[in-house]
């Protein structure tokens, strides 16, 4: 049965896609046509293994999702092209069937949606299955500490609150009306309510000192974490650039970079 998608899904997947391109194109410095092994956990539906199967012609892609309809749209998309191959995990925490030596592994929207204890386990392991020299690409994780909670809500002050006004916030006031009045504080970090920052990633990673290297671009469209989220959206609202304009003009005064997202790539050194 063909699945049919909403407009809204078909921006999002050609945003996804758009992404994943800008940021390996800035990010990623590997010879295009090396021979190389890519995960993407949590792919979804498979768009960001899509948008590089022609720029590394040479490479394994793997993507490992645990939701059976999700992973049975992306099989569909791939229809056996013999580059891609699917890994079907038991839960969001669990890294069953999925190898080691990777040189790349992308985690799109997906480190936000994490339980704590399943950061502090799975990245760790993660972390381990990338080859010395290799990368880790995580992308679209909602800033912990920005004004604005972009991510459950769509609502101001929500990141600054205490859990439990917090979790009142999102079951009464999320825009649409998105959650139950009985969502529990589980299910609400599930959802992705309280984002992450580079600092928790990194530390997550339970990597040696000096093993992380953040990986910074010369590109002038990707010199700082506020230009790669504002050059890397090609869904630019009136909003989105009244908060680039605003956030702009406080880096020129402060110094102070604010994104409302992280986009974050950083390479095993050691």
């Amino acid at each position: 049965m063909t699945t049919i998608s909403t407009p809204d899904e078909i921006e999002r997947n050609d945003y996804v896609r758009f992404r994943t391109r800008f940021t390996f194109e800035r990010f990623v410095d590997l010879p295009r046509d090396g021979t190389y092994r890519f995960l993407d956990f949590g792919c979804g539906d498979g768009h960001s293994i899509e948008a590089l199967l022609d720029v590394f012609p040479q490479t394994q892609f793997f993507g490992a999702e645990y939701e059976p309809g999700t992973l049975s749209r992306c099989l569909a998309r791939f229809d056996g092209n013999p580059r891609v191959s699917m890994i079907q995990t038991r839960s969001p925490g669990s890294l069953d069937g999925i190898e080691s030596s990777f040189d790349v592994i992308q985690l799109n929207a997906v480190f936000e949606h994490m339980l704590p204890a399943e950061r502090r386990t799975l990245m760790p392991e993660l972390w381990r299955r990338i080859v010395t020299g290799g990368y880790l690409v995580l992308t679209e994780t909602p800033w912990r500490w920005f004004p604005i909670e972009t991510h459950s809500t769509g609502r101001p002050l929500v990141n600054y609150m205490p859990d439990r006004l917090a979790l009142f916030a999102m079951r009464h006031f999320s825009k649409g009306g998105r959650f139950s009045h009985i969502h529990t504080w589980d299910e609400g970090l599930r959802d992705g309510l309280r984002g992450a920052t580079v600092r928790e990633i990194i530390a997550s990673l339970g990597a040696p000192p000096g093993a992380v290297g953040i990986v910074r671009s010369s590109a002038p469209d990707a010199r700082d974490m506020l230009e790669t989220w504002w050059h890397g959206e090609c869904r630019k609202t009136r909003q989105k650039k009244f908060a680039y304009a605003v956030l702009s003009a406080w880096r020129s005064m402060t110094g102070m970079v604010i994104s409302p997202w992280i986009n974050l790539v950083v390479q095993k050194v050691a």
